[in-house]
């Protein structure tokens, strides 16, 4: 699947032995961390809802629906099984295991999530390997994973593990669609860019519909600054159509639900045939959380419920700035006295705090591919960054609350901090500051 790592010859020659440890050790340490944190260390905390579940998060329903299914499944065969029991992917999935393992706990499900996750790292380190990152600087890439707050994510039996490999890998194969010297290499980027839309679709079916307009925004991106560039342009092209085949496929397989009224907030200033319809159920999202979900002290701008198209325009420069720096760290996570409302909350922003600074810090390290000689890789990149951007606005826009934002974007963030990384390490391994230092000096 990789190859530029370090291999064994002659008999696997063929092999990448860094890959192949990359995710050996995700594997074994999410393993190892999930079972610490669900049956040692999470019920010594207040924020314990049983049964290594973390309190106020959908994983205590996916449970909860999981054993009713298992149940079901018990008593009257297989045939009682579906993809996403009442609307879930997580319940489902635990079912399934808790019928076939008979050992009845979330934790049954942790060696999925374990090799979800190490399939996530396997595609980051595939994106920066191919831009030609080697040793430490590939480690220094995916330490963005070993993050304390995304136990959240590989330790509980939530959607998010799957979103994340999801993005990924289709990064991947956007990276080997446009940096790829061999022509087999379409083959993989196929498989790629199916599996990753089959994992994202999986938990959340909406999710395949917004990176096919990421995608296409970000290609359209790629065409107008990659313009002198006819063949990077119809690799960008040719990876859109493909991604484009793939949400057709998994489009047509999708159940026909019944067709929801859109809310009587959403009040457009005109109709648009095309988006209407979308923009108005994604609109109306963000107004049942805000109603829903008022008096959390990670809210942001409930006050702006944008019922039109005009205001979304307006609150477009303020979604951008939150989609890449949220959450902003407050002095007051240090003293923890934010005033939180969630079990744990001053833990989290304390959390947060860190690491959101670091991540600042790598995020700089995005500006410096503009300053790369080698036009593919900086159009490569800004692609990328632009891919990650736009799924990221569409959280903002329907999710208006620091913490939901945080789980929700991690995709996008391991993105930017892979690209971050790959950055300062072209600065600093290509003399970038000294050039920079003396240019301003003169």
């Amino acid at each position: 699947m990789f190859s530029k790592g370090r291999t064994i010859n002659p008999v696997l020659k063929n092999v990448d032995i860094t890959a192949i440890s990359i995710f050996l050790l995700v594997f074994v340490g999410v393993l190892f961390g999930g079972w610490l944190f669900q049956v040692w260390f999470l019920p010594l905390t207040p924020w314990h809802a049983g049964n290594g579940l973390m309190a106020e998060m959908d994983v205590g329903t996916f449970f909860e629906q999981a054993k009713r299914l298992a149940a079901l499944v018990r008593t009257e065969g297989w045939k009682e099984w579906t993809l996403r029991f009442e609307g879930q992917w997580p319940a489902s999935l635990m079912a399934a295991i808790f019928v076939l393992t008979g050992w009845e706990k979330p934790i049954a499900v942790l060696p999925i999530y374990a090799a979800v996750y190490a399939l996530s790292a396997l595609a980051l380190y595939g994106i920066v390997s191919t831009l030609g990152l080697r040793g430490k600087p590939v480690f220094l890439s995916l330490f963005v994973l070993a993050f304390p707050s995304t136990v959240l994510i590989w330790g509980q039996p939530h959607k998010d593990a799957f979103t994340l490999a999801g993005i990924t890998l289709l990064a991947w194969a956007y990276t080997k669609a446009l940096l790829g010297e061999k022509r087999r290499r379409w083959i993989g980027v196929a498989l790629g860019v199916f599996s990753a839309f089959g994992l994202m679709w999986l938990p959340r079916p909406y999710l395949t519909e917004v990176v096919l307009v990421a995608i296409f925004v970000s290609v359209v991106i790629l065409s107008i600054f990659g313009i002198r560039h006819r063949q990077i342009v119809a690799r960008g092209l040719l990876f859109l159509a493909l991604v484009g085949l793939s949400f057709w496929m998994f489009k047509t397989v999708e159940k026909v639900e019944k067709v929801e009224k859109i809310c009587d907030t959403w009040h457009p200033e005109l109709y648009i045939p095309i988006i209407h319809e979308k923009v108005g159920k994604l609109i109306c999202y963000r107004h049942a959380f805000i109603m829903y979900y008022t008096g959390y002290g990670a809210n942001i701008d409930y006050d702006r419920m944008l019922t039109n198209y005009r205001e979304i325009i307006e609150y477009l420069p303020r979604a951008t700035f939150l989609a890449i720096a949220s959450p902003i760290p407050r002095p007051c996570a240090l003293f923890g006295n934010c005033n939180t409302t969630s079990p744990g909350g001053d833990v989290k922003r304390l959390i947060a705090f860190f690491e959101m600074s670091f991540f600042y810090v790598v995020l700089i390290g995005c500006v410096f591919w503009l300053f790369l000689r080698e036009v593919r890789q900086k159009l490569l990149v800004l692609s990328l960054f632009i891919f990650a951007l736009s799924v990221a606005i569409f959280y903002v826009l329907t999710s208006p609350n620091e913490g939901a934002l945080y789980r929700y974007r991690f995709p996008e963030i391991a993105l930017w901090w892979a690209l971050g990384v790959g950055g300062w390490t072209y600065g600093l391994q290509s003399g970038l500051f000294r050039r920079l230092l003396n240019y301003g000096r003169r």
